[in-house]
């Protein structure tokens, strides 16, 4: 679904907003960057699992979109069990944005494409 800040500025700020961009302005480059980062409240400690996508357009106004999807998340506290599930349905969520992408004809590059189960054992300390 469009945003309101792509359907009144026509400024890119979701995936659906690059796609339908893309029907306009030629793509040079789709770059994938998986990151994580830990939301620290009195009552939890979340993982976030995110993938970045860098939209590189031809296009003089907006050469580089930046887009952030927050695709799943686990609880610090969680189990070990639990927590590589919830990396699991992050990945499943990553993995229909990529589909969308390539149905498009979109060649998404990057080094990781999935999220390891090693995220769940690191840890961002400056939040600590």
């Amino acid at each position: 679904m469009r945003s309101i800040g792509y359907v009144l500025m026509k400024k890119p700020g979701n995936t659906d907003d690059c796609l339908d961009f893309m029907k306009r302005h030629q793509v040079n480059l789709v770059l994938l960057t998986l990151k994580t980062s830990e939301r620290v409240t009195e009552m939890y400690i979340l993982r976030c699992l995110v993938a970045v996508f860098c939209w590189q357009f031809d296009c003089p106004d907006r050469q580089e979109v930046m887009v952030e999807e927050w695709v799943g998340g686990c609880f610090f506290l969680q189990n070990e069990k639990r927590q590589m599930i919830s990396v699991d349905n992050a990945n499943s969520r990553l993995k229909k944005t990529l589909d969308k992408l390539e149905r498009a004809g979109m060649q998404v590059n990057g080094r990781d494409q999935r999220f390891a189960y090693d995220v769940i054992y690191m840890h961002n300390n400056e939040n600590l």
